[in-house]
């Protein structure tokens, strides 16, 4: 009996023994390579950390929004976008999930196909069209944003715009509702058409799918002043036009707020030497993770650089922070879209959890896949308004980027500020499109010879209202005040953007 105990006794301290060291080699591992010594012990035993988690659903579920959700009357009739103020926000995120339950219909069904030309007639219709700036995989907007995480295949690869028609030809069905699916903005781009059954309606007062018509589809386009058109319903196949790009008809006036830029407090650096800023600056970035083995210093030109043997934060004085993996192996290995997504958001929220982010939200702007990583862009819109802020500064083309693979985050530039808008509002001419289009092309020289020169492949994808981020070594820099932004691309330069000053007044 001694025995037994004895032996029962050796083998319960050999496996402690056993567990301690896997905990001691993963403390270690996470040490030196940008993690929590926490979240080893999370992966190995029964509990988690709950308040984690909700942060980063919360941000998956904020990132991973459309751009836009227009409402559309049909063809040469009104569209009218969502603004996503408080006043319109049950009605933009009621939309959006009723579409997020059509998506989710959509995965065990199967589609009618088509090539890209076909979304030109999908907007014909009246119904309700939400937009990204860049096709989502599926991979990570059916584990993220529909959270099927079962892995199931959905039968588009990518998610870049959609469509929910309540009456498409299936009039004689009162219980479907017609989804489109368009997946891509490259050559090889589907369209899926999926026709389902009517579900539940996320909006309170809908209870039938005509009622999407007359309930909201006519009341938000009844006012003439607020539409816009589809390019293509006045400027087909004119090569340089993005031909489902939203543009104003007629002459207006629009009441815009001002915004103030400048750092957040924990960011200002009056003395790189001095030893209080530069803990508190690594306070800022690292946080609890501070304390494993991370050294400051300062570079030539004066930025804080916060490091260990793999990890380097360097800060600099406009509020730029620049992260970078130094391994001893290279990392070669891509992996999945989902897990590298996975990587950049927690990186986003263990910075941010000091919730430097102040006045604005992030969204997608852009996703790349590299030989051995992926490459995710985001940039800020303005809460009191939805307006966007264009990075325009040294090279700097958004607000964070992120290359990240499935393991873990390998670099990231991130250029924060605080934003507060105006409490009141100045007077913008809005003048058709023909004439800010003629106004563009005239103060941008390179743009009249780029659509001149049919093998420059210039398009125009958007022109929209906005404020521009420059000048940023000025820790604060007031009264910005908004301009017209230009987004295009070209056989050079894909990610091309020129700005021009919005004409202050009233128009006439």
């Amino acid at each position: 009996m001694k025995l037994r105990f004895g032996e029962k006794l050796k083998n319960f301290v050999l496996v402690l023994l056993i567990i301690l060291s896997l905990i001691k080699v993963g403390i270690l591992w996470n040490y030196y390579n940008h993690g929590f010594p926490i979240n080893f012990i999370y992966a190995i035993l029964p509990f988690g950390d709950d308040e984690e988690e909700d942060r980063l659903d919360s941000q998956y579920a904020e990132l991973l929004k459309p751009y836009n959700i227009i409402i559309s009357s049909g063809f040469d009739e009104g569209k009218y976008i969502i603004n996503r103020s408080a006043d319109e926000e049950n009605l933009w995120n009621g939309l959006w999930s009723d579409a997020k339950s059509y998506m989710l219909s959509a995965i065990e069904s199967n589609p009618e196909t088509y090539d890209k030309s076909k979304w030109l007639e999908v907007l014909n219709k009246a119904g309700f069209i939400f937009e990204y700036k860049t096709s989502v995989d599926s991979e990570i907007f059916n584990k993220w944003v529909l959270k099927n995480k079962s892995g199931y295949a959905s039968t588009y690869k990518s998610v870049y715009k959609i469509a929910l028609i309540p009456n498409d030809g299936v009039d004689e069905i009162t219980d479907n509702m017609v989804l489109y699916v368009y997946d891509g903005n490259d050559n090889d781009a589907k369209i899926y058409r999926y026709s389902l059954k009517v579900n539940k309606s996320h909006i309170d007062y809908i209870k039938s799918r005509d009622e999407y018509k007359t309930d909201i589809i006519d009341k938000y386009t009844s006012d003439t002043s607020q539409n816009y058109r589809f390019a293509y319903e006045l400027f087909k196949d004119v090569a340089y036009i993005r031909q489902d790009m939203l543009i104003k008809t007629n002459d207006q006036s629009t009441e815009i707020k001002t915004v103030d830029s400048y750092l957040p407090n924990g960011l200002v650096i009056q003395d790189s030497d001095n030893a209080d800023i530069q803990s508190r600056v690594s306070n800022i970035i690292l946080g609890s993770d501070k304390t494993k083995g991370y050294e400051t210093g300062v570079s030539i030109d004066g930025a804080i650089t916060v490091f260990n043997i793999n990890n380097v934060y360097t800060i600099y004085k406009n509020g730029l922070v620049d992260y970078i993996y130094k391994s001893a192996t290279q990392e070669s290995n891509r992996g999945k879209i989902a897990d590298a997504f996975e990587k950049a958001v927690s990186f986003i929220n263990s910075i941010n959890k000091n919730e430097l982010l102040t006045g604005v939200k992030l969204y997608i702007s852009n996703i790349e896949q590299n030989d051995d990583s992926y490459t995710f862009s985001f940039d800020y819109r303005i809460n009191a308004n939805g307006l966007p802020i264009a990075v325009d500064e040294n090279g700097i083309k958004n607000a964070i980027v992120i290359k990240a693979n499935g393991s873990r985050v390998l670099s990231c530039q991130w250029l924060f500020r605080v934003f507060t808008a105006s409490e009141e509002e100045n007077s913008y001419k809005i003048a058709k499109f023909d004439v800010l289009l003629d106004a563009i092309i005239k103060n941008n020289p390179a743009i009249e010879e780029a659509i001149d020169n049919p093998d420059s492949e210039f398009v125009i994808n958007d022109i929209s209202p906005g404020y521009i981020l420059k000048n940023t070594n000025s820790y604060y820099t007031d009264n910005i005040k908004p301009e017209w932004i230009v987004n295009a691309a070209s056989a050079d330069d894909k990610h091309k953007m020129v700005h021009l000053k919005m004409e202050e007044g009233i128009q006439e």
